[in-house]
């Protein structure tokens, strides 16, 4: 985004901009406190404002999420309404939840999504603004991360950003993350809830369209309703070329030549 101006400004290049399906978020580890608690999931997703970090950190080339899937997918919820930012509401669910003191850290891979660290820091600094939690970061490079995050070891690394996407804009897929490996890369499978989750993703590969879109959508209240994860935002793709191509902006973030035609 740094680099948008100039691009904009330069007479021979151009900027192409396109929604990605890449779904960023925070995981919380639900095999353990205090993410086994739906108060603390609520206070970490009342605790961050995201509208600022966007607008602030990453000078708007986001798209806020409401749910696991965002809008362009299938079996987005249109109904589902945002969260909402209310640090002091954070607060006082902290407080009932008795985890009042608590000191958190979360992980912030670099080097795999747009401005990662940036607008990580700026959660952690949203996050520590609390006056009952202390949060600090762990800067962690992607491929250490991975290592860690594909394991179901080490449990401290309890509380973590990451970024899922894939190339079928299916809701379905994004919400399959969740299922998938739960025990190590979504930690959502020691929720109450779970197999009913499963149970509709089940329900929703058999079903026919109209009826597959409605229990995805189903499965979007579900996970907001749980607070799966904290819900973040929707990853843009930012494509500054030579106006000598003739370059349309992919969506499942991949650039290659058979993408730019040469004009005559």
């Amino acid at each position: 985004p740094a680099d948008v101006q100039t691009i904009e400004q330069a007479e021979n290049l151009s900027l192409n901009t396109s929604p990605t399906s890449r779904v960023i978020k925070i995981v919380m580890d639900q095999r353990q406190e205090p993410w086994n608690i739906w108060e603390m999931r609520e206070a970490m997703n009342l605790a961050v404002d995201q509208d600022a970090y966007i607008n602030d950190i990453m000078d708007g080339f986001a798209v806020k999420s409401t749910q696991p899937t965002l809008p362009q997918m299938f079996g987005y919820d249109p109904d589902i309404e945002p969260i909402g930012y209310d640090p002091d509401r954070a607060e006082e669910l902290i407080d009932e939840a008795g985890f009042s003191g608590i000191e958190l850290q979360l992980t912030v891979p670099t080097g795999r999504y747009l401005l990662g660290e940036e607008f990580g820091l700026a959660l952690v600094d949203q996050i520590n603004q609390l006056s009952n939690v202390t949060c600090e970061a762990d800067i962690v490079d992607y491929g250490n991360f991975t290592d860690a995050w594909v394991s179901s070891r080490p449990l401290d690394m309890d509380f973590f950003i990451v970024g899922y996407g894939h190339p079928a804009w299916d809701g379905r897929e994004t919400i399959n993350s969740t299922l998938l490996n739960t025990d190590s890369q979504s930690r959502f499978g020691e929720n109450p809830r779970y197999d009913e989750l499963q149970d509709l993703f089940d329900q929703s590969i058999r079903a026919p369209r109209d009826e597959a879109e409605e229990l995805t959508r189903e499965m979007n209240r579900l996970c907001v309703e749980e607070r799966c994860w904290v819900f973040l935002h929707g990853q843009q793709a930012l494509i500054g070329h030579n106006n000598a191509l003739d370059y349309q902006g992919r969506q499942d973030e991949l650039v290659t030549p058979l993408d730019s035609g040469i004009n005559e």
